[in-house]
């Protein structure tokens, strides 16, 4: 099972994002495999879309995800992601230490372009 960091999808959805490519590749390699969708990164995707390009696209993205039998949707245990921020020195957005602990909490293969993210969970693993 794999957990796919904003930045994977962002790109995926704009066409015009340096790593769209990539990340279609990535999706046809997973194609068929469980992810792991934390509520936070749906909130994440959905906002940037929304404000980097058009609702329409926020839009095809959220259809995406939810017609998707291949995606568990994580609803996010907010306490439990406040301590491990809170304990966390590293200086990164709440929502990337809460997609590494839920990569942490399952043992899911965390995809990612950001690299200090990546860091960070691979120090953790």
């Amino acid at each position: 099972m794999y957990i796919i960091d904003s930045s994977v999808w962002v790109s995926l959805f704009l066409d015009f994002d340096i790593n769209h490519i990539e990340s279609k590749q990535i999706f046809e390699k997973l194609w068929n495999s469980k992810i792991v969708l934390p509520y936070c990164v749906i909130n994440e995707v959905s906002s940037v879309l929304t404000y980097k390009w058009s609702k329409d696209i926020s839009n095809n993205f959220l259809r995406f995800i939810k017609n998707n039998n291949d995606i568990f949707i994580e609803n996010d245990n907010i306490f439990e992601e406040i301590d491990f921020f809170i304990e966390n020195n590293s200086k990164v957005s709440f929502t990337d230490l809460a997609v590494i602990k839920i990569a942490k909490d399952y043992l899911l293969d965390l995809i990612t372009f950001d690299k200090q993210m990546a860091n960070i969970y691979k120090r953790m693993k």
